[in-house]
């Protein structure tokens, strides 16, 4: 698996059967419009590949096309955009509104021509294995406008719906809701909180300690009576400017800083042995190290009291840690924002009742509680191969089910410091895959794998719906590892910005849409490796 050079389609062909061969594939449905189903259809349109992508929306962007009043990136441009298209609307260093990425995905897809692989207004409802007894999937899809459904064979099903979806929010049991709302009161998700009128002049709740809450509760404050937020765990804010000079990503987007974080938890399996032999050696003294991180971050997040986090920063940034919004501490210090710690035991009118006996005032409560995933669309055959845990799917790479062969995922199962950056990296990972370009272990080594990554990430990681998909800070050494695979350069920036300079998307110019057929002609064709 490491740094060959790309191989030829004929020559995966060769060196690999059954399963793991995808001479066959000739045409790719996507499940997904969004940042990860586009970038799938540059990587396979530059191959050659026939794609389709799939989206209930009218056209691209998925979550960026709509969501809660005042979202946006909670990291600065440069580490969302997509490899060799940078982000001119934006000014650089700006955490851009969610309506600037939009636009900029628009004029993403436009300059790529990709609006002919997108099938809007059209969702996915199930998939199941071919009848003609090839291999594949067919497709079932509904058109959301009129209903009408059809039927469609693909050669190869590629998962892009993203780790979080609004059609499946996470909602509490709200005792006395019915009495709450029938006096007035609106209860309602952070995905469908669309305006900050909805909060005007009202009493606001807002459930949740992450970004969606800090976001819609300092919006909620301009026109709203009182805003607070209730949370149940408090997570440390990473500051924009840590110290007030130090942008954040020169300490947790360089490979300097991603080296501190694997000699406190170690590292991915398989990936830099020398930092993770270090690891047992120095992991337990680091922790005195982030313990002054963890002072800094008190200091500018006032986080104290009971909005002092339990658990370490590295810890809680894979469970609900955020990029800290300026306006929250200064709404904050002013009263505009108040935070308390609780759960709420019941509803009445006008009001919350909480765990501890104490109330509430309230006639606006939103819950940003987060989303759940759906695999529904799926066979109960594919989903018991898969076997989605509580804690998530793991998956070779975070794309591979080595049961699951004419399958991929792409952005849906993987969480990084820059996700859009991520998406492409795998499309092209795939793609490349598809065109024989590089060489796929054996199914024993995929689970291998798969085992080491989950038994790691279970020794330090919280507890979480979503600790599967989890590489965060880890995220220069997972492209590493995608890299090594395709034969590419692992060290993108060279001399000294190696290691000090931030790993931005720019730092993948130059590795998505190389899988032309025109390529895999050419490339030489080798022997398998056992």
């Amino acid at each position: 698996l490491g740094g060959t050079a790309p191989r030829g389609a004929a020559s995966l062909r060769a060196m690999s059967s059954g399963a793991h061969s995808y001479g066959n594939v000739k045409k790719v449905g996507v499940i997904g419009g969004g940042s990860a189903g586009i970038q799938m259809a540059r990587s396979l349109a530059a191959a050659g590949i026939e794609a389709k992508v799939f989206d209930k929306y009218e056209g691209p962007g998925g979550l960026w096309r709509e969501n809660y009043a005042g979202y946006g990136l909670q990291a600065s441009k440069q580490l969302w955009e997509f490899p060799d298209y940078p982000n001119t609307i934006s000014p650089r260093g700006t955490y851009a509104s969610g309506k600037d990425v939009q636009a900029y995905i628009e004029g993403f897809v436009n300059h790529f021509g990709l609006m002919k692989h997108f099938i809007g207004n059209t969702e996915v409802s199930s998939i199941a294995p071919r009848a003609d007894g090839q291999r594949g999937w067919t497709f079932r899809t509904k058109h959301t406008k009129t209903g009408a459904e059809s039927t469609e064979d693909f050669d190869f099903c590629v998962v892009a719906t993203g780790m979080y979806s609004s059609e499946n929010p996470n909602m509490p049991e709200l005792k006395g809701r019915e009495a709450f709302e029938g006096a007035g009161g609106v209860v309602t998700h952070s995905s469908k909180f669309f305006s900050e009128e909805a909060a005007r002049g009202k009493n606001v709740v807002v459930v949740g300690g992450a970004k969606s809450a800090i976001d819609c509760v300092c919006v909620s404050s301009e026109v709203a009576k009182s805003a607070t937020m209730l949370y149940r765990t408090a997570h440390w804010s990473v500051p924009q400017n840590i110290a007030g000079l130090i942008p954040f990503q020169y300490v947790f987007a360089s490979r300097l800083g991603q080296a501190l974080v694997i000699l406190f938890k170690g590292t991915l399996h398989g990936v830099n042995p020398f930092l993770g032999g270090l690891h047992k050696i120095v992991g337990a003294p680091m922790r005195l190290v982030f313990s002054l991180v963890e002072t800094l971050f008190a200091f500018q997040g006032k986080h104290y009291g009971d909005f002092r986090p339990k658990h370490d920063v590295v810890s809680d940034a894979y469970y609900g840690a955020h990029i800290l919004n300026g306006d929250f501490n200064k709404k904050r210090k002013s009263g505009q924002v108040k935070t308390r710690k609780g759960q709420i035991a019941s509803m009445s009118a006008g009001e919350l009742t909480l765990i501890d006996g104490s109330t509430l005032p309230c006639d606006l409560l939103v819950c940003a509680t987060g989303f759940g995933k759906s695999y529904d669309y799926m066979p109960k055959e594919t989903l018991s191969k898969l076997g989605v845990e509580e804690d998530g799917l793991y998956l070779y790479r975070h794309m591979l089910h080595p049961k699951v062969p004419d399958m991929a995922f792409c952005g849906s199962e993987i969480a990084t410091l820059i996700n859009n950056t991520t998406h492409g990296v795998q499309a092209e990972w795939i793609t490349r895959a598809l065109m024989g370009q590089m060489q796929l272990p054996s199914t024993e080594k995929m689970e291998e794998e798969m085992s080491a990554h989950k038994a790691w990430k279970r020794s330090w990681m919280l507890p979480s719906v979503a600790r599967a998909p989890m590489v965060l800070l880890h995220y220069i050494h997972y492209h590493q590892s995608l890299l090594k695979d395709m034969g590419e350069k692992t060290a993108r920036l060279g001399g000294l910005s190696e290691y000090l300079m931030p790993y931005e998307s720019s730092a993948y110019n130059g590795v998505v849409g190389k899988a032309s057929a025109d390529a895999a002609a050419k490339a030489a064709p080798t022997s398998a490796a056992a």
